[in-house]
């Protein structure tokens, strides 16, 4: 590890309670109160999380982030932190993700 970096990294680790907990906490870090020109939204129930892998490069290239969308609704941690972003869009990458999910985070 070395080789990389001298520098100890051990402290940069982000992480929460589950998949959605640990996106609030990538979200509030880089992108708290952020006016972004979109966020790409993606469904977290998939074993790979491949719609979200893929919009990646994307997403670091327009400079927004990727959230990661429950079928039961947004996690109380990422509605805190999406409270406090505005945007103009929200593209849903991949599919089925609910239309009633879809509508909380663009509300």
């Amino acid at each position: 590890m070395d080789s990389f970096t001298k520098q100890s990294v051990l402290n940069n680790r982000i992480s929460g309670q589950d998949r959605n907990a640990t996106n609030a906490k990538v979200l509030e870090k880089f992108y708290k109160g952020a006016t972004l020109q979109t966020i790409l939204d993606s469904k977290k129930e998939t074993k790979l999380l491949v719609d979200a892998l893929t919009a990646g490069p994307l997403a670091a290239k327009m400079g927004v982030p990727v959230l990661l969308v429950s079928q039961k609704g947004l996690h109380p941690e990422q509605q805190t932190v999406l409270n406090g972003m505005t945007t103009k869009f929200v593209h849903q990458i991949g599919g089925g993700i609910k239309d009633s999910v879809m509508n909380q985070v663009v509300q």
